[in-house]
């Protein structure tokens, strides 16, 4: 029999649900995700786990929650190095064969948060209002940009986004969103005399929240996804 409830208040998937609802730190809430993936035997749901806690390397790597809508600024500099201020980019500077391979490939306004959770929280702790972030394709577009459009004593030394930090706040959330819903994905396909989930429920519960990728299931008389 299959329950949407772990039968014992002490299981520790109930006591991770507890937790999600009275707002324990994710950083927290992760470490015992990271727990309950080892004693599931789960690969899945630790690779998860720890992407969250220690970051995301790549972009492609970066989960669609973690996207945010971003402001791509460029950096300027005199002839001595010293900074010169900073003014809104658009993509427009760019030369048209460059401006047309760029398009074909990313969206500049498209900003990902890929640091670890912890670093994520302290930024929305700050107590500011807008954060900087370098892009991985900054430097080939800063150098591109200072060729073609450099002033005589003026450099383009950077080019960055800037995210609100309502947007981090909201990645936040959508964290705690998709943990909340894996962590009741697992104990609807916990037995109810299990206190954890087994491998094979960890596995389709981060295929069904996480990947996007819910698994083929084979009945007799038909087949449900």
């Amino acid at each position: 029999m299959m329950s949407g409830m772990v039968s014992r208040q002490g299981g520790a998937l109930a006591q991770i649900q507890a937790d999600v609802a009275s707002g324990v730190p994710l950083s927290q809430l992760l470490s015992k995700i990271v727990v309950l993936g080892r004693e599931a035997g789960s690969q899945e749901l630790l690779d998860w786990a720890n992407q969250e806690l220690h970051g995301y390397v790549g972009a492609d790597s970066v989960p669609a929650y973690r996207h945010v809508a971003a402001v791509v600024m460029l950096a300027l500099a005199d002839g001595a190095g010293r900074s010169a201020g900073r003014q809104r980019f658009s993509d427009s500077l760019l030369p048209e064969q460059f401006r047309e391979i760029i398009r074909s490939k990313f969206d500049m306004e498209d900003a990902y948060l890929s640091q670890g959770v912890g670093e994520v929280e302290a930024m929305a702790a700050a107590g500011t209002a807008e954060h900087d972030l370098i892009p991985c394709w900054s430097p080939p577009i800063a150098k591109a940009l200072d060729d073609h459009y450099g002033k005589q004593g003026i450099r383009i030394t950077d080019v960055f986004w800037t995210v609100s930090n309502v947007s981090v706040q909201g990645v936040l959330v959508r964290i705690r969103a998709t943990l909340a819903q894996l962590v009741a994905e697992m104990a609807a396909l916990t037995l109810d005399d299990q206190e954890a989930p087994d491998k094979e429920a960890a596995d389709k519960a981060v295929q069904i929240v996480v990947t996007g990728d819910r698994p083929t299931i084979n009945y007799s008389a038909q087949q449900a996804g």
